[in-house]
């Protein structure tokens, strides 16, 4: 044991047992530079894997909303389409068993909730995103053939949220109208095909019962199924010679301040208070004969307020539907004095 001290304190006498961390006998770095270089490099690794990590995260945080506002989109997208939908299934089944609806608004706001709400959970199966919608409003739009629905939209996804009330503007072209189904559709001789309602003697039985006179002449009479807007405008050119009877022919709906709105056409009212639109009832095709007198040929006057007119022959560049009855504030709406 003393040899061993011995030989130690010998060792460490000659500087052979020192440890030198900054630097040898030759001026050489070693142990603690390289410690030091060690944990530098490591703090920088740390450091570039914290900010290749924050970066990733960001992108998919970035790439998740964008998904997010897009799925969004897409979704308000559909409710135009839904709507549309919704209207076009109400229409066809008033035709088809010839009821009304008591309330058209509140029918179509429950339609189209339910139809919401399927597409809501179709979303969420999907995307994972739950959405919420809830219809406040169904009313006019800024003209008779257009209607307006506002819906809040609430979604939600991990961190994500949104919230919006938006407004579409449903278009009723080449709806179904149901009005004279409504009317007339109890009589065993009133049928439709694929453009046109065609009243056998339904109609004429139909004015006999509010004591209309030359009811008779609109047996066999005919007015459009499908609604379709005026293409000539302003009113007035009707009288030119051919476009009414090329509005008689296509079916074509007009602007009317007496005319029945959409919602009040679902219900089976023939006039009402709100800016709505008319076309016209064809009498019996086979009629010839100027100065007849029978109920005016505009629907809301058929089918609402009735007052009379006087058959107009039409310069027919065709043999079929050349006469309607006009009375004479609608001869002037439509230039035909």
């Amino acid at each position: 044991m003393l040899k061993f001290n011995d030989t130690f304190m010998k060792l460490n006498n000659k500087g052979l047992m020192k440890f030198n961390f900054i630097k040898d006998n030759k001026g050489n770095i070693f142990t603690g530079l390289y410690l030091v270089m060690i944990i530098f490099v490591i703090l920088i690794a740390i450091l570039i894997l914290n900010l290749s990590i924050a970066y990733t995260e960001l992108n998919n945080n970035q790439l998740n909303s964008k998904t997010f506002n897009y799925i969004l989109n897409d979704y308000q997208t559909n409710i135009p389409i839904l709507s549309y939908n919704v209207l076009e299934n109400l229409s066809n089944n008033i035709v088809k068993n010839k009821i009304p609806l008591i309330n058209s608004k509140e029918s179509i706001k429950e339609e189209l909730e339910k139809s919401l709400l399927r597409k809501n959970n179709q979303y969420y199966k999907n995307s994972g995103i739950q959405i919420e919608s809830h219809v406040i409003y169904i009313g006019d739009g800024e003209d008779p053939f257009h209607i307006n629905i506002k819906t809040i939209i609430s979604a939600y996804k991990d961190n994500m949220s949104y919230n919006n009330q938006i407004t579409s503007e449903i278009s009723i072209e080449n709806l179904k109208d149901p009005l004279p189904a409504i009317k007339c559709g109890k009589y065993p001789n009133f049928s439709y095909n694929d453009t046109n309602y065609n009243y056998g003697d339904s109609l004429s039985k139909y004015l006999e019962s509010k004591n209309q006179s030359g009811a008779q002449y609109y047996t066999n009479g005919s007015s459009p199924l499908i609604i379709k807007k005026c293409i000539y405008e302003p009113y007035t050119q009707h009288g030119d010679g051919i476009s009414m009877e090329n509005c008689l022919e296509n079916g074509y709906y007009h602007e009317s301040r007496d005319g029945s709105c959409y919602f009040h056409r679902l219900e089976g009212v023939g006039q009402c208070l709100d800016y709505g639109m008319e076309t016209f009832v064809i009498p019996n095709p086979k009629l010839n004969q100027s100065g007849l007198i029978a109920t005016s040929s505009p629907d809301h006057v058929i089918f609402g307020y009735s007052y009379p007119g006087e058959s107009l022959l039409l310069n027919s560049y065709s043999k079929s539907k050349s006469l309607i009855f006009l009375d004479d504030s609608h001869r002037k709406k439509y230039g035909l004095f």
